[in-house]
């Protein structure tokens, strides 16, 4: 069945980044627990991993056990010197610029947060496919009849309404398998990172002095200003929405939509510690740096500045339904939705008993 092995949800490689010491084999990392503001001493190689979270469940002989867990690691494989290249200041060439993109959209997507959201899309399209096919009697009729018996129109509408009835209260649900779950990491893999960098303006903002960035464990931060206060924002959900990832102690990466250029910012330390705030926002659990006193300085802000905080924490999906608003076109209105878990479940790989 193999070994247990311990897979991380941010990578590794970037974790070890903000240490003091970032080429020791275990980097040793201060990790900030969001909420209570604890603050201790840890390592790379302990902090936002979680045992097979990226195995496959092979029982059926139809998948690789270490097949995604492999895929992350040839995407971080690639984007290490990348990542070293942005640290140095040097530029980057078009096939550099889609590695990296290619690594920002995976790590997004891999952390507990995305994956219970992607989860609850899938979950929800399933339920919204299963009740299309509910409201064409005749579909119903035929699937009814499948086994050769005549089934009435009666017969076929009490079987709806049941089966409506049955999902609408949580009776009947979809939810991902486990297999479908670690691959559905890989969504959008293959079209976004191109998007990024023809569409994105990238930004490399430089930390002065003594000034330092941390790291979450959810180190893509997206924030749209102009979203509904109980909306997420998305990479293009407005012209001024903002993406954020910390390099490392010294950089940070910031992205908005406009021309794929690039362009060097040295910040100041107000500017600073504004995107600290953000990755202590976008954390779900903790937040890592290279010190005790960076991260208490964190930790100070966010409690001097609760109301930014709020503004900068990521918002739970949700799924809008729209339809027409009269007979005039274009005009649509928003009669109901679902909203999306409000905190992540780390869903464990269940291996099958001898």
């Amino acid at each position: 069945m193999g070994s247990r092995q311990l897979h991380h949800y941010v990578a590794q490689m970037n974790l070890g980044r903000f240490s003091a010491e970032p080429d020791r084999g275990n980097p040793p990392l201060w990790t900030l627990e969001s909420g209570s503001g604890r603050i201790r001493r840890s390592s790379a190689r302990n902090e936002a991993a979680v045992t097979d979270y990226n195995r496959l469940d092979d029982s059926d002989g139809g998948h690789e056990p270490e097949l995604a867990e492999q895929g992350f690691s040839e995407i971080e494989t690639l984007a290490r010197p990348v990542l070293d290249k942005v640290s140095a200041g040097q530029a980057l060439t078009s096939r550099e610029r889609i590695a990296l993109a290619a690594f920002l959209q995976l790590q997004h997507q891999r952390t507990p947060r995305m994956r219970e959201n992607m989860s609850f899309v899938r979950e929800q399209a399933a339920r919204l496919w299963a009740q299309v096919k509910l409201s064409d009697r005749e579909h119903v009729r035929e699937f009814l009849q499948s086994d050769g018996r005549t089934v009435t129109d009666e017969e076929a509408d009490a079987w709806r309404a049941d089966i409506s009835k049955m999902i609408d209260s949580g009776q009947i649900t979809h939810r991902p398998g486990w297999n479908e779950e670690v691959l559905g990491q890989f969504a959008m893999a293959e079209d976004l990172p191109a998007r990024l960098c023809a569409q994105m303006t990238w930004n490399v903002i430089r930390a002065p002095g003594r000034e330092e960035f941390i790291i979450s464990d959810h180190p893509v931060h997206i924030h749209d200003p102009q979203a509904h206060s109980d909306r997420p924002g998305g990479w293009f959900s407005s012209p001024l929405v903002q993406v954020t990832f910390p390099v490392d102690r010294k950089t940070c990466l910031l992205f908005h939509p406009g021309p794929g250029r690039w362009h060097e910012i040295r910040a100041d330390a107000a500017m600073v510690r504004v995107l600290n705030l953000k990755s202590y926002a976008s954390s779900q659990w903790k937040s890592y740096g290279s010190c005790q006193q960076v991260l208490e300085q964190v930790w100070s802000a966010s409690r001097k500045h609760r109301s930014l905080v709020d503004a900068f924490r990521p918002r739970p999906q949700r799924m809008i339904f729209i339809e027409q608003a009269g007979e005039r076109p274009g005009a649509f209105r928003e009669p109901a939705f679902i909203k999306g878990p409000d905190a992540p479940e780390i869903r464990r790989f269940r291996r099958p008993s001898a």
